[in-house]
């Protein structure tokens, strides 16, 4: 089966969350023990610096989840997810989730492979950012 598929098979069975244009969905600071699944619309993860600059970190598409980092040991977030579309999200506990991610070889290994991505395209925003 598609990891996709299977991935969305799960989040089906948790209730959908509507969210306008422009909504935080998480703040920095925030503590937090939920899972999202992004059914359709685009959201940034993005950071801000003690002197107000924002840092886009990453944006999600449908089909995907966030926070990344979704195991039980980082329950407050320091980065904000805000809507950049209006968005259709499902909501799965971390604990719930992890038993999901850690069930299944397939699953983990698809998990394993955006996380690397994710890295690798932080690690170029960076380069960029440096003037590299």
């Amino acid at each position: 089966m598609d990891d996709y598929k299977r991935l969305g098979d799960f989040f089906a069975r948790y209730p959908e969350l509507y969210y306008s244009k422009g909504s935080v969905i998480l703040n920095g600071g925030d503590t937090n023990n939920r899972v999202y699944y992004l059914s359709s619309g685009v959201v940034k993860e993005y950071s801000v610096s003690t002197g107000g600059d924002v840092f886009i970190i990453h944006m999600y598409h449908p089909g995907t989840f966030f926070p990344i980092f979704v195991f039980e040991n980082h329950l407050t977030e320091i980065d904000y997810f805000e809507t950049v579309t209006p968005c259709r999200i499902k909501t799965a506990s971390m604990s719930d989730f992890s038993v999901f991610l850690t069930g299944s070889h397939e699953i983990l290994k698809e998990f394993t492979r955006r996380l690397l991505n994710s890295t690798y395209l932080i690690t170029r925003r960076l380069g960029v950012l440096a003037g590299g």
